[in-house]
């Protein structure tokens, strides 16, 4: 994958993350744009596939 990142053993739940790829923050923006987030309030959202999950 180019310019992914895979990290050791699998004790990232993404093993491989394009940081290249702008969908997945594109997609956490539509989310929040969304009536389905309606009462999302005060959150910080990660998105980093999982890294901050894990202390990585």
């Amino acid at each position: 994958m180019r310019n992914g990142t895979v990290v050791g053993n699998g004790s990232v739940p993404l093993i491989h993350w394009d940081t290249s790829d702008a969908r997945p923050v594109a997609d956490v923006v539509a989310f929040l744009l969304s009536d389905a987030a309606r009462a999302v309030t005060g959150q910080v959202l990660h998105v980093d596939g999982g890294f901050s999950a894990v202390g990585a």
